[in-house]
């Protein structure tokens, strides 16, 4: 398959870009960072290719996308870049920060939906799989009032592009991450297995067509978490 990944220079996109390409999938990854020493070793390997773009250009994105698409038709885009600025402190709100929160997380993506998607549907199949936060649920972190926002944008932004194209063959799957670390820890789920996860589920024909929570055993007690009584949360559990 050829498999488009944005945010490739980051920690779980090169783990991304590895597990692919160890399957013998064709790779475009797609960063910031030019000469990203996490994709360094993967520099001699014929399968793959990488190339420098801020993906919350319009311009640069869809420049970029033309350049991409004359060898290259992706079966499955992976949004892994993000960004999670604070944006507000005891002074108040950092509006720019704000916005640059959704111009990565929310409309970074939707940069290359747009001239992709068109393509899919004429093929009638095509994956767009981006990577979230199980933060949707509840805000973990302070000075962030960006973050969680723009993710939970996006997830909507995700689910009604898979009700309105239905039955089209094209999917939109949400991976809503928890807390990724480089060694195992007592909560979350390290950068490699993250990668092999989302890997196998893309990698499926038959992949369902929905929002996946990983890892599982952090949903839930996230979402018990989310129970708890503010002024409880805010001083034993918030960072």
């Amino acid at each position: 398959m050829n498999v488009l990944i944005t945010g490739a220079s980051g920690k779980l996109g090169s783990e991304m870009v590895k597990t692919f390409l160890k399957r013998g999938d064709r790779v475009y990854g797609i960063g910031r960072k030019a000469g990203a020493e996490s994709l360094a070793h993967m520099a001699g390997n014929a399968n793959f290719k990488y190339t420098t773009c801020d993906v919350a250009s319009w311009q640069e994105s869809g420049e970029m996308l033309k350049i991409i698409m004359k060898d290259f038709i992706p079966d499955i885009v992976l949004f892994c870049a993000g960004q999670a600025f604070d944006d507000i402190d005891a002074q108040g709100i950092k509006v720019a920060k704000t916005i640059e929160n959704f111009d990565v997380n929310l409309f970074g993506i939707l940069y290359w939906i747009e001239p992709l998607l068109p393509v899919f549907l004429k093929r009638g199949r095509g994956v767009f799989a981006c990577v979230s936060s199980m933060s949707v649920f509840k805000e973990n972190h302070a000075r962030r009032i960006g973050y969680s926002a723009s993710r939970a944008a996006l997830n909507k932004l995700f689910e009604n592009l898979r009700l309105e194209y239905l039955g089209s063959g094209v999917k939109f799957i949400v991976f809503n991450m928890g807390r990724m670390t480089d060694l195992k820890a007592a909560l979350g789920i390290t950068y490699v297995h993250a990668a092999r996860k989302i890997a196998n589920i893309v990698n499926l024909e038959s992949v369902p067509n929905k929002t996946y929570n990983i890892p599982l055993s952090q949903y839930v007690a996230t979402r018990i978490t989310a129970l708890v009584p503010d002024a409880w949360y805010v001083r034993f559990i918030r960072k």
